[in-house]
């Protein structure tokens, strides 16, 4: 999957910019971390460790596409 692909994938799965507010759209990123976050507190998941493996896996896929 490529980084354009990517970029596709999350944008279609959280409505991102979408004209229309019927109230589950994001219109931005720092909504979505923030629920995200909000998520990780209501299941016990370490957030700070999530955004670490986050930023690893970033950095190899941009690592990966740049080497091609």
């Amino acid at each position: 999957m490529t980084n354009k692909e990517r970029v596709k994938r999350i944008k279609k799965a959280l409505s991102l910019g979408e004209q229309e507010d019927k109230g589950n759209r994001y219109y931005r990123v720092a909504d979505v971390l923030s629920d995200l976050r909000h998520y990780c507190d209501e299941n016990n998941i370490d957030w700070f460790d999530e955004v670490n493996t986050a930023d690893l896996f970033y950095d190899e896929e941009n690592d990966n596409e740049n080497n091609k």
